[in-house]
């Protein structure tokens, strides 16, 4: 059976990483449910997505309603996942051997906390 730190650790970036996947989940679902409509976001970032859907929306107020409520949910997953993200570079940062490994080149501190 692992230690009860091996466990919070797990569930921590389990959590972390579910937070994240629903959060793009949610944008896909977004595009998607906008080219119904004959509707493209086209290439944005992850911060300007939403100033693109109310641009695009903002014509048909029924439609506007529908991805408020999406975009006000992904807007918390985001806020959650970063809260979480946050809370697993401090772990890693106060970890000795994390903090060598993130010395090596593409290793942060997601990938030193799950070796």
């Amino acid at each position: 059976m692992k230690k009860l730190t091996s466990q919070k650790r797990c569930a921590l970036q389990t959590a972390r990483k579910l937070l994240q996947e629903k959060a793009i989940a949610i944008a896909n679902d977004i595009r998607g449910l906008l080219r119904n409509f004959e509707l493209k976001v086209g290439l944005v970032g992850t911060a300007d997505l939403e100033d693109r859907v109310r641009e695009l929306t903002e014509d048909i107020p029924d439609l506007a309603e529908i991805m408020a409520a999406l975009l006000t949910t992904r807007q918390k997953l985001r806020e959650e996942f970063s809260r979480l993200h946050r809370k697993v570079s401090e772990i890693a940062k106060g970890n000795a051997i994390c903090r060598r490994l993130m010395t090596v080149p593409g290793v942060g501190p997601v990938t030193s906390l799950a070796l």
